[in-house]
């Protein structure tokens, strides 16, 4: 894994994702592990970026809600679990093909032992996350893409809330660990491989 130090949300980091990225694995590899039918839209998407077009996506409302919690999310986090978290701006993977922006990395030392992804859904799902103690099906493809980025074995799933993430009555642990699946990351890798590889020669045909 290769750290690029820039803030997220720049110039710098937009262009570094002129590559899939985790939050959108899912549209390489389903959450069950089936290639993804959004691919070939997902690659011109990239393109378009690449050729200097933003693709025409719009933000939910869960989005933009959460690029305005993410510092206190992070800083809530930090709290509940004691860990010094670590602000990256990208991580790649070693070969360059593909990677993610986490929301915090921990390390033990210069060892890093977890990645931090958090979620500040509406108060309906929040509860709901709160409840089942795992991670959201939908979410699947980014954490575990995040573990195949980084090689980590971990990786903390936090939904927040400003109201409730620490309320006294609610007893059930904030923060939901996710072990590395192996099976899913093979696939994952695989379909990330043949994603890119036709990426570029879409890239090719339209440029030359």
């Amino acid at each position: 894994m290769k750290i690029i130090e820039c803030e997220q949300g720049s110039d710098e980091w937009h262009k570094l994702r002129h590559r899939p990225t985790a939050s959108s694995f899912d549209r390489v590899l389903t959450p069950t592990g089936k290639r993804s039918s959004q691919a070939d839209e997902y690659i011109g998407q990239i393109i378009a970026m690449r050729l200097g077009v933003s693709p025409e996506n719009f933000e939910s409302s869960d989005t933009i809600r959460g690029h305005v919690l993410e510092p206190e999310a992070v800083a809530f986090y930090a709290f509940d679990t004691g860990f010094d978290v670590t602000r990256v701006g990208f991580c790649e993977e070693d070969g360059g093909r593909w990677g993610c922006s986490p929301d915090g990395l921990v390390y033990e030392g210069d060892m890093l032992i977890k990645g931090v992804e958090i979620k500040c859904p509406k108060v309906g799902n929040y509860v709901d996350y709160r409840i089942s103690q795992k991670c959201p099906p939908k979410y699947i493809p980014q954490v575990q893409g995040s573990m195949l980025v980084t090689d980590a074995e971990v990786w903390d799933f936090m939904p927040y809330h400003p109201d409730l993430a620490g309320h006294p009555d609610i007893k059930l642990p904030a923060v939901i660990p996710v072990e590395r699946d192996e099976k899913y990351c093979s696939l994952l890798h695989e379909a990330l491989l043949e994603f890119c590889d036709k990426l570029e020669k879409r890239y090719k045909e339209i440029t030359q």
